[in-house]
């Protein structure tokens, strides 16, 4: 095979591969968006930073070596990584202003559903019978006395 080909060659898998790497992005979209814990378990470290390094592989191919298809796979590394970030941020955004309104409002959880499917009432519920039982809100159950193994 000649140097050329195996250019074209290497250049044409790289495109196709990334392509379904950014395909590869849908999956952890629709997880976030899906979340109901505001996201917490996804790093928007990690995505930013993979957002800032995409952000600079578009510049690098568009700038400097002018790469027409390192530039559109850098685009749609750039545009999902960014699709993740905003939806963390939106998620975890929705989240506190859900756990600021119940606080403002005196009830101790979310209004978002259990994935039980049941909703805020079970926990104003479970609060009411915590301080029947004389515990502080919030606090749990005494740990039940452990055996001994002799």
């Amino acid at each position: 095979m000649h140097t050329e080909q195996a250019i074209w060659l290497v250049g044409w898998a790289y495109v196709l591969v990334n392509t379904g790497r950014v395909a590869s992005y849908v999956p952890q979209i629709l997880a976030v968006w899906r979340c109901r814990d505001g996201a917490r378990s996804i790093s928007l470290v990690t995505w930013s930073y993979w957002t800032v390094a995409h952000l600079t592989a578009v510049l690098y191919a568009g700038l400097v070596i002018a790469d027409a298809k390192l530039l559109a796979v850098s685009i749609g590394n750039l545009a999902s990584c960014a699709i993740v970030v905003a939806l963390i941020v939106v998620r975890r955004r929705g989240d506190d202003v859900l756990q600021h309104r119940c606080k403002r409002s005196g009830g101790g959880q979310p209004a978002t559903p259990h994935r039980s499917g049941r909703g805020p009432q079970m926990w104003r519920g479970a609060a009411r019978a915590g301080q029947e039982a004389g515990r502080s809100p919030g606090s749990h159950p005494p740990a039940p006395a452990r055996r001994s193994a002799l």
